[in-house]
């Protein structure tokens, strides 16, 4: 029987959360593949992901969330590849609606991010904003959030895309470059509690210039 759903999870020293994301990804699409790219953790990372029945859990040395996206992604044998983060800023059961919009639709769809202003990072918020503001500029259309961790589209067209970002900037390329093929991209809120750097928040301000690159890009 053909996998129609590949989803994969990419994590880096997320021993507190990854299993439960990935128990909670299991329940939300019991027939989905199941990957955990495991981006050279140094904690028990790859320990607790393997507790989880059914996920292909695999290591990719090379650090960089593009780089370990890419690799699920090569595993993948789904029509249809969802990727999500593996920390619990994201409501895991709200990308149940992204997939089915997705697969529906038969577009690229994300998961744009609702956050209460009193729990935003301002950086966050600014960053997010003016790459929007470039794509807008470099394409003629608005995304609802560019910097989501939840997206689904067709495993092909990810291919496709040939991306290329080895870390952060891999959101904002698979934006550009799915407007550029000219591919709709809808949006589904998703519920997102933003946590800190100490609280484990791996983007930092340095990489915005990767992100703005990535939205001029041509």
């Amino acid at each position: 029987m053909a996998i129609e759903l590949s989803v994969v999870v990419c994590a880096r020293n997320e021993e507190s959360s990854v299993a439960e994301v990935l128990t909670r990804l299991r329940q939300t699409f019991p027939t989905a593949e199941l990957i955990l790219v495991d981006n050279g953790s140094t904690d028990k990372t790859t320990q607790e992901a393997s507790k989880v029945a059914g996920v292909v859990v695999v290591s990719e040395q090379t650090p960089g969330k593009g780089t370990a996206m890419r690799t699920g992604a090569r595993l993948a044998t789904g029509k249809w590849l969802m990727f999500h983060d593996a920390d619990l800023e994201y409501v895991v059961e709200d990308s149940a609606q992204v997939v089915l919009t997705a697969m529906r639709n038969d577009c690229s769809c994300i998961g744009a991010r609702l956050v209460a202003y009193d729990q935003v990072l301002p950086s966050s918020w600014l960053a997010n904003r003016l790459i929007q503001l470039l794509l807008r500029m470099r394409t003629g259309q608005h995304v609802a959030d560019v910097l989501t961790g939840t997206r689904c589209m067709r495993t092909s067209l990810f291919n496709e895309l040939a991306t290329q970002s080895p870390h952060f900037g891999i959101e904002t390329e698979i934006t550009r470059a799915t407007l550029q093929k000219g591919v709709r991209i809808d949006a589904e809120p998703v519920r997102f509690f933003p946590r800190s750097v100490d609280a484990g928040k791996k983007i930092r301000v340095w990489d915005l210039f990767a992100l703005m690159a990535q939205a001029l890009k041509r």
